[in-house]
């Protein structure tokens, strides 16, 4: 219970932690808390004090968060616009040099996404057997996986038309997926999905689904039945980057 006579920051950040409100501005709210702002009020007007503290904290804090984090709409489309803009003016250069293709999708669309999410979706139930340095380098695994397989999706791109359909709930979260239809010089449609989380710094892709084949669900098939045929040791073995 709240004290009758005073309320603090800690307070309006508990509210505000356990309503309705955004992840993102939940945490930036929350990292307000450290200090304790103590202020003294009549008991009588403790209700009043508690709407204002929390409207007056909604009111520069989504000021502030709206002005630091885009749409998940804007972050494919501000990316897809940005690679696509790279791949046409450097594309003879890119096809002759795969490492430079490889560099672009580290540049431009690694930070979008949520390896460690994706990392642990990936390889399922067997996630909780990994140590720390496992994790770490499984996580640098599966990052390198991506960057092949994107790599290889840029180059065959050609001038196809893009459309977007309006982001889809995902769960009560808040995760969301933007769906990016690609229009082949045929007609036929490619669905590409996103679905995005959001995190202290942004939204973050924590899948790719093409064509209804998800690179999430479809390497955790692969990798469940490898470490099923040949047991976890020698999954980890054959499958990581780098010495544990």
């Amino acid at each position: 219970m709240v004290a009758a006579d005073t309320i603090t920051v800690e307070t309006v950040c508990v509210i505000m932690l356990q309503s309705w409100i955004q992840p993102v501005l939940a945490t930036r709210l929350f990292h307000l808390c450290n200090t304790p702002i103590k202020v003294d009020i009549n008991p009588k007007a403790e209700n009043s004090m508690r709407r204002f503290i929390i409207g007056l904290a909604l009111t520069f804090l989504c000021a502030d968060v709206l002005a630091d984090h885009i749409t998940p709409e804007e972050v494919v489309r501000e990316t897809t616009d940005a690679v696509l803009s790279r791949l046409e003016n450097e594309r003879a250069d890119l096809k002759d040099h795969p490492d430079r293709l490889q560099q672009l999708v580290r540049e431009l669309i690694i930070p979008h996404f949520d390896f460690d999410t994706m990392s642990r979706l990936a390889l399922g139930r067997y996630w909780k057997y990994l140590d720390d340095t496992q994790k770490t380098c499984f996580t640098s695994t599966f990052h390198n996986i991506l960057v092949e397989r994107y790599a290889y999706i840029l180059l065959s791109y050609d001038q196809q038309k893009i459309t977007y359909q309006p982001p889809r709930n995902l769960s009560r979260q808040g995760y969301l997926t933007v769906v990016q239809n690609i229009i082949l010089k045929n007609g036929n449609v490619i669905p590409v999905e996103y679905p995005m989380r959001p995190l202290e710094d942004g939204w973050k892709v924590i899948d790719l689904v093409i064509d209804n084949i998800s690179l999430v669900r479809s390497h955790r098939v692969a990798f469940q039945e490898e470490i099923r045929n040949k047991g976890l040791g020698i999954f980890l073995e054959e499958n990581l980057d780098c010495d544990y």
